[in-house]
């Protein structure tokens, strides 16, 4: 039966790092219980300024302005216009309007989901309305004019939210910003007679145009031309169909919205349990520090605690690289360069095993890094959940705190605050609909990360961190890169940041990575499975 003070079973994990109740100050104890280990060599200083060097490369990578397209006139006169992606920011509450429609009486729902669009489409100021502690909105005066087809759908959507009064006074607004080559000109004339008083049925309108017309009109602007065609008429495939995305997206929302409520209810539960735990002091961390000292008092000959360090930089640069690479390509026009950077990450699965090549230990890696068994791998997965759970409240009460002070910043700045899907690679990801892509996604953020990323993070820099100090600052750290190397924007990185302190909790007081890692899959494939289910039926 395993010791529950020793979070390495195996008597030469022991022998070498010694029990979990040595003092945090001087790190492990030999199997005499009294001779300090200590690790010589702890890197050279050179080596932090090389880390913090490739990790300021890998934030500018990810945050340089990325090669803009030609515009969407210019595209479609060349026929190379297709229904854009980033249209999910109009489809959703489009299909969310057709999929309520039928369910809820409540005249304001279509009135929100309207906003919604025109927000994105740069309409803001025809909702006057706004709470009296919002200021009215001003665009900044460097930004770009809002995409000419959003303001399209803007008024294809208000037509049936609204009126088609409502959607002639859109049309008027981006009249004003279309070339007169632009085909959305003629896109224009066409919503134009339909929304008319007098018009005859859209369906009408549409039998008479020409097949070609038509089939362009549908290629440029995909779900809002099936639904222009079909104005006036419920009982029109493209209406079910949109009808039908919306309830189904509609029962994603409720089914995890729902299960994340009980979550966060049962989280409350568990973390005054660990409360209570902790104040009659029994919780006990199981995390061994590495001694401070130079010299080696025993265990193997290997490398020093340095050599996580050089683990560390090793998986920066190479994720680096990966990128670069996949950039150049991508720039050259090389289609399948996506593909290639998807693939070649798996082969950061190997950086976890330096050390060894170094002249490490098996033993002595597993134990140092993290990846033992501690006090049996099913409790160790089930203590890590309990952790997750027990966080779960405070990562929901961080987010609805950055929602209010974006809502403030947007009060203070009179700018529209930023949109929940804009910026969000996880969404862009999972409603591009390519089921390659979404495979491989899968398997990274399932597989690859909760292995290579807890590798990295909890185990090598954590450790090496823990060298010289407490765990509060080990944690912030580690959280911190853990965070900034995922490239979101602000909002997003302060989430993943949170979840990095919760792994490093789960580090700190079992020893082992193995919770970290089962909490790490599980939270990837829930967001990832949700994002997917929700934001497929938005795209298709």
């Amino acid at each position: 039966m395993p010791n529950p003070s020793n979070p390495y079973p195996n008597p030469q994990l022991t022998a070498a790092f010694g029990p979990a109740s040595a003092g945090p100050g001087g790190g492990g104890r030999s199997a005499d219980g009294r001779t300090p280990i200590a690790r010589a060599g702890n890197g050279p200083w050179w080596m932090w300024v090389l880390l913090i060097i490739l990790v300021a490369a890998v934030v500018v990578r990810q945050q340089w302005p990325k090669p803009t397209e030609p515009d969407f006139a210019a595209r479609a006169a060349a026929g190379k216009i297709k229904y854009p992606a980033v249209s999910i920011e109009y489809t959703l509450p489009a299909k969310m309007y057709f999929g309520l429609k039928g369910l809820s009486p409540d005249p304001n729902l279509p009135r929100m989901l309207q906003e919604s669009v025109d927000s994105a489409a740069g309409f803001a100021d025809l909702w006057p309305q706004k709470p009296s502690f919002l200021p009215a909105v001003r665009p900044k005066p460097d930004a770009p004019p809002p995409p000419a087809h959003a303001r399209l759908y803007a008024a294809i959507l208000a037509a049936d939210t609204l009126n088609p009064g409502e959607a002639e006074k859109r049309l008027d607004r981006l009249e004003l910003q279309l070339d007169p080559e632009s085909p959305l000109v003629a896109d224009v004339a066409l919503l134009r007679r339909m929304y008319a008083a007098d018009a005859p049925p859209a369906a009408e309108i549409a039998a008479a145009m020409e097949p070609a017309d038509r089939e362009a009109f549908e290629q440029r602007h995909g779900l809002f031309a099936r639904l222009a065609l079909s104005f006036g008429d419920d009982a029109a495939a493209a209406r079910r169909d949109a009808a039908s995305s919306g309830l189904t997206m509609l029962l994603t929302i409720m089914f995890f919205g729902g299960a994340a409520g009980l979550a966060i209810l049962a989280g409350f539960a568990v973390l005054i349990y660990f409360v209570i735990l902790a104040l009659q002091g029994r919780l006990r961390r199981r995390f061994v520090p590495p001694g401070r000292s130079a010299g080696d008092a025993g265990g193997d000959a290997g490398p020093g605690q340095g050599v996580w360090l050089e683990m560390v930089s090793l998986f920066v640069g190479g994720f680096l690289f990966i990128g670069l690479a996949g950039d150049l390509l991508g720039a050259a026009g090389v289609s399948w360069a996506g593909f290639l950077s998807l693939g070649l990450q798996w082969l950061l699965v190997l950086v976890i095993f330096w050390p060894v090549v170094r002249g490490m230990s098996w033993e002595r890696w597993r134990g140092e890094i993290g990846w033992h068994s501690g006090r049996g791998v099913a409790r160790e997965v089930g203590a890590g959940l309990l952790v997750y759970l027990a966080c779960l409240p405070i990562y929901f009460f961080t987010a609805f705190l950055l929602v209010i002070a974006m809502l403030i910043w947007s009060a203070l700045s009179g700018t529209e605050p930023a949109r929940p899907i804009e910026d969000n690679k996880v969404f862009e990801i999972a409603s591009s609909g390519n089921p390659v892509v979404l495979i491989l996604i899968f398997m990274l953020a399932s597989v690859w990360a909760p292995i290579v990323e807890e590798s990295i993070f909890r185990g090598a820099l954590y450790r090496r961190l823990r060298l010289g100090l407490p765990f509060i600052g080990a944690a912030l750290i580690s959280a911190a890169l853990f965070s900034i190397m995922h490239g979101y924007a602000v909002v997003q990185l302060v989430l993943v940041g949170v979840l990095g302190l919760m792994f490093a909790i789960i580090r700190e007081w079992r020893g082992s990575i193995i919770g970290a890692a089962a909490v790490h899959c599980v939270h990837n494939t829930v967001v990832f499975t949700f994002a997917v289910l929700l934001l497929g039926q938005a795209a298709s």
